[in-house]
């Protein structure tokens, strides 16, 4: 990626998407070698050569401000964080889910084995 970066901003210039890409992906083998410094500099130049080409809304320029952010180890556990309250809270979704439908369950079985009908208040 080094030597496609200087060729690269060599014949198009710093701001060319080319070049952002080229950025991006060296930043992903960043990330993976553990150098988050690195990788979130050159994420975040990406982001505003992505965002002077396609715009701040554009996938390209809101994923590459997203993975600058969570490149930062404050922004890996915010994620972790993130990420497992929602694992417990589907966990407890689920248990209640399981709970309510077995005790409900039940109770139609029980009235139904007995022949009634169910009772007015539920």
């Amino acid at each position: 990626y080094q030597k496609d970066l200087e060729i690269s901003r060599k014949h198009l210039g710093d701001d060319h998407v080319h070049v952002a890409t080229t950025q991006y992906n060296m930043a992903n083998v960043h990330v993976i070698m553990m150098n988050t410094e690195e990788a979130r500099r050159l994420f975040w130049r990406c982001a505003e050569v992505y965002e002077q080409v396609y715009g701040a809304q554009h996938s390209n320029t809101v994923n590459a401000q997203i993975k600058a952010c969570v490149v930062s180890p404050f922004g890996l556990v915010v994620v972790v964080v993130l990420a497992l309250i929602i694992v417990v809270s589907l966990y407890f979704i689920i248990i209640v889910t399981y709970s309510l439908l077995s005790w409900f369950g039940g109770r139609v079985c029980s009235w139904a084995r007995l022949g009634v009908d169910w009772p007015a208040e539920l």
